[in-house]
């Protein structure tokens, strides 16, 4: 309860804390029962109750003078501002002194995750400014500039890598610019035995094949934009919705469900129905319908061609554990190392559209018309 230096904090009178005290003796001291004031008990219960009323009317009645004081003591000895708030109002110190209690509890050492993710994106906005979100993961015991595989990484016991991500896409001049921005102010507020790495957003690159049918009268091309558009924010950023709740909670990795992709291809406006989703390229970087070393092995259960459409083995650098497979052998799911941002598209090469049947055409003949 917030009072004036006018109100009391607790209404109570004396009379009332006696009688509060009595009332309690039953419950409290049962054999107790002599409560008459020669009682030498009772006698205590008063003088408890003199000196509560006599603290409640002091701590409601705190001076402006007092809340001065008390700034002085935030301040430190060197502030001289003090004499600026001689004579002004309880209300104009009170504010005062909340700013003063804001300004030291901001981070000004890096110690936990949360001081570097906190101190990094207030770096980052300062060099990009305030027209350009950002977001800024930390890993401990982590050295991105090294090694991007968790498997091969050496030990890294002291070293923390602050992975920053603007939301738009930079050039890697600009990338780097901004990672020596945000390590320079980092720097000088970390521990003495801290080795600190700034590095720009870890993308991981995937290209998703399948047989989608259209509704009637709708366009591929419109379609096959708004499933991109629709798999990037779903998916595809540290604060899509499937990443967050796809996370492994007993791992630090993060899984992508092939279940959760064919949801978000059903459900975009103009597809009838889906099916056959497999990934068809994997890499760090984005891949073209020529860029045969980023397209996945055979699968299970889909058509392909070695050499044409598909290669025998995975060896990219990304690694085959990424494709995480049921009992069947088809794929579930793929693994997102914590620090990497997934950028997901339909590969057009992938693509097998299955158009609305025209008047009189039998569905069941499975033919797809040309008319889309």
């Amino acid at each position: 309860m917030n009072a004036s230096p006018t109100t009391p904090l607790h209404p109570w009178t004396f009379d009332e804390l006696v009688r509060e005290g009595v009332a309690l003796i039953p419950a409290h001291a049962p054999a107790w029962t002599d409560h008459n004031p020669s009682d030498p008990g009772i006698t205590l219960v008063e003088l408890l109750a003199f000196f509560a009323e006599a603290f409640v009317y002091r701590l409601s009645r705190v001076t402006p003078e007092a809340r001065l004081e008390f700034l002085r003591l935030l301040r430190g000895a060197h502030w001289s501002g003090w004499r600026n708030l001689q004579g002004a109002s309880g209300a104009v110190i009170d504010a005062a002194v909340d700013q003063a209690v804001r300004e030291l509890g901001q981070c000004e050492c890096a110690i936990t995750v949360s001081d570097f993710e906190a101190l990094a994106m207030e770096a980052a906005r300062d060099a990009l400014g305030p027209a350009s979100p950002v977001q800024a993961r930390c890993f401990a015991g982590v050295d991105l500039e090294r090694a991007m595989d968790s498997a091969r990484m050496p030990d890294t016991r002291a070293h923390v890598t602050v992975v920053v991500l603007p939301r738009e896409e930079l050039d890697a001049e600009a990338i780097a610019r901004l990672c020596a921005q945000v390590r320079e102010r980092l720097a000088p507020r970390c521990l003495l035995t801290t080795r600190l790495h700034v590095v720009g957003p870890l993308y991981l690159h995937l290209g998703f094949g399948a047989r989608i049918a259209l509704c009637p009268g709708a366009d591929r091309r419109q379609v096959h934009a708004a499933i991109d558009a629709n798999l990037q924010q779903r998916v595809g950023s540290w604060g899509g919705e499937a990443r967050a709740a796809a996370a492994d909670v007993s791992s630090s990795t993060t899984l992508i469900r092939v279940g959760d992709i064919t949801g978000v291809i059903d459900g975009t406006e103009g597809v009838d129905y889906v099916e056959d989703v497999f990934v068809s390229t994997l890499g760090t970087r984005a891949a073209g319908p020529s860029d045969a070393s980023a397209r996945v092995g055979v699968q299970v259960g889909i058509h392909s061609t070695p050499g044409v459409d598909a290669r025998l083995g995975v060896t990219t650098p990304t690694g085959a554990q990424r494709l995480q497979r049921d009992d069947a052998g088809r794929l579930a799911a793929i693994l997102l190392q914590p620090w990497e941002v997934a950028r997901l598209q339909m590969a057009p090469e992938s693509l097998a559209w299955i158009d609305a049947q025209a008047p009189g055409t039998d569905p069941a003949s499975g033919e797809a018309s040309d008319e889309a």
